[in-house]
């Protein structure tokens, strides 16, 4: 384990957020002493290893009823796990499952499984965190974290859509979809976190300028207003389209948006 810092209460918290994994008695066996630094990382060590072990065997998929898209978050989450505490227990098995779901044109878009923008965007947020955190791909000859990233980056940069409201991406891929005209609140998100992490990751402009388009749209159509609420999405169809916004509020809208907002503010 690496030295304790205010970045071990961070390790916590993050595989907090995927706790969904731990069994009952798992949870209710944890026991946490926030200002001792051998119970943060116990804590987060036993979470961390309740996920890994909610994946079913040989599918490296959480089982039903989790969705795809909970599947890649989770696998984040150990890397993050890794890159705080330094404790390597878990990168095969993430790094393997993550290639695993990369799809034959490299870009996370599996049928069946990927419907969804954000779907997508959660797996290529995780490709960024183990390129991040310097995670080997295990010697595999498949593609590099980065350029899984790109791929579906640029695949999401092309399904910008200004023919409404201005810009925006749609919550779904497919036009046959039921959510096709939703212009959510978490697929624009990832995807303004998704260009800011990589040009940080790259230092390239156009990336960069990707991500302050995200965000001043969102800012612009009101999925984020001047208090910093983030409301759950618009319908672009609906009259002009987007003419109101769905207010519902969830807190993984708002983490996205706070991720992605921290690293603009490192990148400028």
């Amino acid at each position: 384990m690496r030295g304790y810092s205010n970045r071990d209460t961070t390790t916590l918290a993050l595989t907090l957020t995927l706790s969904f994994a731990l069994s009952p008695s798992t949870a209710a066996a944890l026991t946490l002493t926030p200002s001792s630094p051998n119970s943060i990382r116990s804590t987060a060590s036993t979470i961390a290893a309740s996920i890994a072990a909610a994946y079913a065997p040989g599918t490296n998929l959480l089982p039903p009823p989790y969705y795809w898209w909970e599947s890649g978050a989770g696998l984040d989450s150990l890397l993050t796990y890794y890159h705080l505490t330094g404790d390597t227990t878990h990168n095969a098995f993430a790094t393997t499952a993550l290639l695993s779901q990369a799809s034959p044109t490299t870009d996370f878009l599996l049928p069946g499984l990927c419907t969804g923008n954000d779907d997508q965007a959660w797996w290529a947020l995780a490709a960024v965190s183990a390129s991040e955190f310097g995670v080997p791909t295990s010697g595999s000859s498949g593609p590099s974290w980065p350029a899984l990233a790109q791929t579906v980056f640029a695949e999401q940069a092309a399904r910008w859509d200004p023919a409404r409201c201005g810009g925006g991406m749609k919550w779904k891929i497919a036009p046959a979809d039921p959510g096709w005209h939703y212009k959510s609140a978490i697929a624009n998100g990832l995807f303004f976190q998704l260009a800011a992490r990589l040009a940080r990751l790259t230092g390239d402009a156009a990336t960069l300028g990707w991500a302050e388009r995200a965000w001043n749209w969102s800012r612009a159509v009101g999925l984020v207003d001047a208090a910093f609420n983030v409301y759950d999405g618009t319908d672009d169809a609906k009259g002009a389209g987007c003419v109101d916004v769905d207010r519902d509020l969830w807190s993984y809208n708002a983490g996205v948006f706070l991720y992605g907002a921290a690293v603009m503010a490192e990148v400028t």
